[in-house]
Formats: C-alpha cells, sequence, structure tokens
C-alpha cells in the first residue's frame, strides 16, 4: 500500500539521517581525535596506513548498522538504534559541557568550534526518535484494524490522517527549539535588565515555563481524545 511504503520510506530516511549527523559529530569531537592520535601510530607499526580512511569507518559503521535494524523494523530494535546515536553524540555534548568528568581521567582538548552542527544532530535525534515512535504506533493501529476486518480505504484515511497530525507536531517542535536555539544568546542581556525593579530572570523563565506546560498538555489532551 501506498502509505505502508510512505511510512517505511520515512523511517529509512530519519534513521540514515540521525545515524550519519551523529557519526560525523563523533568525528569531529576532541574525544575522537584525542583517540585517533593515539590509535594512528598503532596501526602504523602494525603497517596499516588507514590515516586517509579512519573516519570513514564510523561512519560506514554507523550507516551498516541503521540499514540493518530498518530492515527489521521492530520497536527493540530501533530502541537499540536510539542508544547508537546517543551515544556517538555523547562526546560532542561533553565538549560544550562545563563539567567533563572525562578529562579528570584523560585530558584532551574540547572541539567546542561546532554549535549549529551540534544543534541540527541533537535536533534530528529528536525529530527521529518522535517520528520512528509514531510511526510504529501508526503500523501497529493499521496491522489492529485490518485485522479487524475494516476497510482498507477506511484504514489508509486513518493513517493519512495521524501522519498529518505528526506532521504537524514535527514542526511545531522544530520551530520551538529552533527559536529557542536562535534566541537563547540573547536572553543574557535580557535577564540582566533591571528596569522598574521587575525580576526580568523570573519572568522570562515562568513564562517559558508556563507556555510549555500549557502546549503540552494540550498536545496530550488531543493525542489522547483521538
Amino acid at each position: 500500500m501506498g502509505v505502508d511504503r510512505a511510512i517505511r520510506g520515512l523511517e529509512l530516511a530519519m534513521a540514515l539521517c540521525s545515524s550519519y549527523l551523529s557519526a560525523l559529530l563523533l568525528v569531529k569531537s576532541g574525544l575522537y581525535l584525542e583517540f585517533k592520535n593515539f590509535i594512528l601510530p598503532i596501526l602504523t607499526l602494525l603497517g596499516l596506513p588507514l590515516e586517509a580512511y579512519i573516519d570513514l569507518i564510523p561512519l560506514s559503521v554507523a550507516l551498516s548498522l541503521s540499514l540493518l535494524i530498518w530492515r527489521r523494523g521492530s520497536e527493540s530494535a530501533y530502541a537499540k538504534l536510539f542508544s547508537l546515536n546517543l551515544l556517538m553524540f555523547f562526546p560532542a555534548i561533553l565538549d560544550y559541557s562545563h563539567f567533563n568528568w572525562i578529562m579528570l581521567m584523560l585530558p584532551y582538548t574540547p572541539r567546542a568550534d561546532m554549535p549549529l552542527l551540534t544543534f541540527i544532530t541533537g535536533l534530528m535525534l529528536q525529530t527521529s526518535y518522535l517520528t520512528i515512535r509514531s510511526t510504529l504506533l501508526i503500523r501497529h493501529v493499521r496491522m489492529e484494524l485490518l485485522s479487524r476486518g475494516a476497510e482498507p480505504e477506511d484504514v489508509e484515511a486513518i493513517s493519512r490522517g495521524q501522519m498529518a497530525y505528526l506532521s504537524l507536531t514535527l514542526t511545531a517542535s522544530i520551530l520551538m527549539l529552533s527559536a529557542i536555539y536562535l534566541t537563547l544568546p540573547h536572553l543574557e542581556t535580557l535577564m540582566r535588565l533591571q528596569i522598574l525593579g521587575i525580576p526580568y530572570t523570573h519572568l522570562i523563565i515562568g513564562l517559558s515555563a508556563t507556555l510549555l506546560i500549557a502546549v503540552a498538555t494540550l498536545l496530550f489532551l488531543k493525542g489522547w481524545k483521538s
């Protein structure tokens, strides 16, 4: 069916993109660079001149595993993919951490010079997680309805409606996170303002938290009713 192919195609795109970006950020992290500087002399002594290809190994492995997991298409398989991507994303997060506990054991030079790529990768990880979790549910609902004798046309219509709602949710999430990313550097200056004795810090944080709670509640209630 057309919707089935669209769902599986969307899962494939999300799986490959999230794994590629996570692996790309991994090979650009300070911890990976420290590991590469350690392992390359050993490989050279062993007669394995892999300096030109060593960065391609994590990318190739990540994409291959992502493709294999997509072929399985089960919830447990995708859970392993999410864990793998977060593990590859972890070294880049450490580069921006004010308390890098790994440096207490292994001193190295962090590479906190790719904030945009780090943000895009984190956004992609969240988007892929929400998307695949939703498509798994959509596929389960489709099989359940078909097993109960529902008309294929009705099932297709229900699935298209669920996909449209998923698209709306993802768009809202991406726009909200992008707005936070773009405005965050300016918030510190705004929070320092003390005009008429108004506590801007508490006002901004409280208002933001209230809006986020309200939006999350509305989305939850809408999803529960549907």
